[in-house]
């Protein structure tokens, strides 16, 4: 993936191109929680890693957001894993539901 650079693309930024891959990443998060295929699950959940991967890649974010970003693609990396193997037995094999407690935790428990 090309490195985020103003020469990259003439007229735009670097931080409005971070702000894109940003943005994107949000709604690829969003389709994943949303979606009932593994398969689609799985394209989704490896998309995301790599737009993680180019976020931490990018040299105008703080040493707190770059550590941030590191911990999200550990999780993610995990998640690909993991739904991975659902995703390689079927075509479009369901995924198994979550409960409100594992996908709104408790305040606090947020880590």
């Amino acid at each position: 993936m090309p490195a985020f650079s103003a020469t990259t693309r003439p007229n735009h930024s670097p931080i409005r191109d971070i702000e894109a891959v940003l943005a994107g990443t949000l709604a690829l998060m969003t389709a994943y929680a949303q979606t009932c295929c593994a398969r689609q699950a799985a394209l989704l959940a490896q998309k995301i890693v790599s737009n993680l991967g180019t976020l931490g890649g990018h040299g105008d974010l703080s040493a707190n957001f770059h550590t941030v970003l590191r911990s999200l693609e550990g999780r993610w990396v995990h998640e690909v894993n993991e739904i991975g193997a659902l995703a390689g037995a079927m075509a479009c094999a369901p995924r198994s539901p979550q409960t409100d407690a594992e996908l709104y935790p408790a305040p606090g428990r947020v880590h």
